[in-house]
């Protein structure tokens, strides 16, 4: 008996490795057997393709050979040549079929013999035709070419009757086209009476007759020689050695055929019966490691499934309850792993109970200190809103307009800003996206906007892009290094527009962000440029500032990027940026407060019960156009921001 579970499974995975490599070679020899039967039935396949590409072989050569005058001039026809290659390929391939062991046991030798003598019989017919084909001749070849030739020195000579000879080459030539047996006869007759009339004829000489007569003697024989090849072979009526021919090539393929259904028959047989064993005998192993897998593993894991009920229950009770376990005063692992799980689950009970004394005096403490953070966050909230300019104020300047401000957080990481000047009559509006949200967004928005403040207040600034020059230079050199050393390259995304109402003009520029121009049904995308307000390989280049020459009822569009960022409930992707121009397209012919409801909604409905992705912020402007134009002095004083 083993003392160790170690050794116990090291017997049994090496009783089941014996199994495995049993299994394996029972495969083995399963495929070694059924790739033995795979040849075979290759094999035949192969010799009976090999026969039907004879057949067509054959059929070429009556078909093309026999007119084929090159075949004539040089007494050799490809199509012969390739018949008796496959011939001999054929009968050597059924040489080394009858040598197989496989074809031995379950193959029928006589049938395989008859099927050679038949090919040996094509073979043999196949000559005696491709001979009289020969011999037949086309044209100027063979006996046709003797007879063409003979016919043709009667026609030149000048004591020929033409009417007779043509009469004999039209009954020839209908013989040639129609076979029938009355263009023979009538041939014949017609050569007949005109020798009769040659001999008869006074006024030639004897030795003219002699010619004539000798001409047209050899010519009948010839034509005589052409419908008796034409009988023996039988070609145009499919007789004779033609249909002797093909009545082998049947039989053959009928043999052949019956031959192929029994061999494939008797293999799969002999196929389906070693398979029947090779799986009965895989599934007795099989079904005998599981019932035997299932004892042994009962004995093993029977004091396993004690411990693992205890730690069950151990675990349900929330480690409350510590149910010992008995165990034997042995030494193998199963008793050692009961006795130290006794031992564990005592100190376990001991350290939670310690732990949640603990836990019970910090709770308060730390439920005191969170009060303590949420209601200064609050707090900080109320500030952020009183910062943020008033939607009345904005009114007084424009009229028609709305602001979309959904924060993430208890306080927002985006914000809006706002100033005129009432002398020069100019409006100032940005929107911007700090980086992050909640409360570090938050910081970086009232720095913003206190730089903001400073820099249009103090600073003799020109245009929109200057503005933002001068952010950037703020954000840069205020927010350096932090006490560690560490560079903070924290920015702001912002879009910042200025509105001149006395001259209708509106200059844009903006760090990562665009704004939408909506006019007449038709919102155009206004870029700016690819940079922040902060650290940027291109921080030495000036911020682009955009002119735009407005009209009466022009809507301008400010946003940050958390619309088109959120993720939809139902299909987890973001809204994107062109769906988000699309649906202020559809919008823009609404009024402002409208426009506001409809934007709102889509975001609520398009969120639902996900998760708020970003602080989102979009305020939408319809421009009413000045009336009253004043005269402007010099450029550069109409343009600047600040008030004298």
């Amino acid at each position: 008996m083993f003392t160790t579970i170690r050794r116990k499974i090291f017997i049994i995975l090496l009783f089941f490795s014996c199994l495995n490599i049993l299994i394996v070679c029972l495969s083995v020899y399963y495929n070694f057997e059924k790739n033995k039967i795979y040849i075979l039935n290759n094999k035949i396949n192969d010799i009976f393709n090999s026969f039907l590409h004879d057949n067509e072989n054959i059929s070429d050569y009556l078909i093309y050979d026999r007119t084929n005058i090159k075949y004539y001039e040089s007494g050799e026809s490809k199509f012969a040549m390739q018949h008796d290659s496959t011939i001999n390929s054929i009968k050597a391939q059924i040489s080394e079929i009858k040598q197989l062991e496989s074809y031995k046991k379950i193959g029928n030798q006589q049938e395989i013999n008859h099927i050679e003598n038949y090919i040996d019989s094509i073979t043999i017919t196949f000559d005696s035709i491709s001979d009289c084909i020969f011999k037949r001749g086309f044209n100027d070849f063979g006996a046709e070419g003797q007879m063409r030739n003979y016919i043709h020195k009667i026609e030149n000579m000048p004591e020929a009757d033409m009417i007779a000879i043509l009469t004999l080459r039209r009954h020839e030539k209908d013989y040639i086209i129609r076979n029938e047996e009355k263009y023979i006869l009538k041939l014949k007759k017609v050569a007949l009476n005109y020798i009769s009339e040659i001999e008869m004829n006074n006024t030639l000489n004897s030795r003219i007759k002699d010619t004539l007569i000798f001409n047209l003697t050899n010519y009948i024989y010839y034509f005589d020689k052409i419908v008796n090849l034409d009988k023996l072979t039988g070609y145009k009526d499919n007789t004779g050695l033609i249909a002797q021919l093909q009545n082998y090539q049947t039989t053959t393929l009928e043999l052949f055929q019956i031959h192929k259904n029994l061999i494939n028959n008797e293999s799969e047989k002999k196929y389906n019966l070693f398979k029947i064993m090779f799986f009965s005998v895989t599934c007795f192993i099989i079904l005998f490691s599981i019932i035997f897998s299932i004892i042994i593993s009962d004995k093993i894991t029977y004091r396993i499934k004690i411990l693992s009920n205890a730690i069950n229950q151990f675990i349900e009770s929330k480690f409350t309850i510590n149910q010992k376990v008995e165990f034997k005063q042995s030494n193998d692992e199963i008793d050692n792993l009961l006795k130290n799980y006794n031992i564990l689950s005592s100190e376990i009970v001991k350290q939670i109970t310690y732990f949640e004394e603990i836990v019970d005096s910090r709770t308060s403490e730390i439920k005191h200190q969170n009060q303590n953070i949420i209601a200064s966050i609050n707090y900080a909230k109320n500030i952020q809103e009183a910062i943020l300019p008033n939607n009345s104020i904005i009114s007084k300047h424009f009229t028609d307009l709305f602001v979309f401000y959904s924060p993430k957080a208890i306080v927002s990481g985006d914000f809006y800003w706002f100033k005129h000047f009432e002398k020069k009559n100019i409006s100032v509006i940005a929107v911007a996206d700090c980086t992050g949200h909640g409360v570090p967004g938050a910081l970086m928005s009232m720095l913003g906007i206190a730089f903001l403040n400073d820099i249009v207040t103090k600073k003799s600034i020109r245009s929109s892009g200057q503005v933002l020059d001068a952010l950037r230079e703020q954000i840069t050199s205020n927010l350096k290094k932090t006490s560690n050393g560490r560079t903070i390259s924290d920015g702001i995304d912002i879009s910042l527009v200025v509105f001149y109402h006395n001259t209708d003009i509106l200059q844009f520029s903006g760090a990562n962000r665009e704004i939408y121009l909506s006019r007449n049904l038709v919102s155009t995308s206004i870029k700016g440029d690819h940079m922040p307000i902060g650290k940027h390989i291109n921080s030495d280049k000036n911020f682009t500032t955009n002119e735009i020459q407005l009209f009466n009822n022009d809507q301008i569009y400010m946003f940050t990027d958390g619309y088109s960022d959120q993720f939809g409930s139902e299909t987890n992707k973001k809204f994107l940026r062109k769906n988000f121009k699309l649906l202020i397209n559809s919008i823009s012919n609404l009024s402002m407060k409208e426009q506001n409801e409809i934007i709102a909604n889509k975001f609520k409905i398009w969120k639902k019960d996900k998760e708020q992705t970003d602080d989102v912020l979009v305020i939408g402007i319809k421009y009413k156009q000045h009336l009253n134009l004043i005269e402007i002095g010099n450029e550069n004083e109409n343009y600047e921001l600040i008030e004298d």
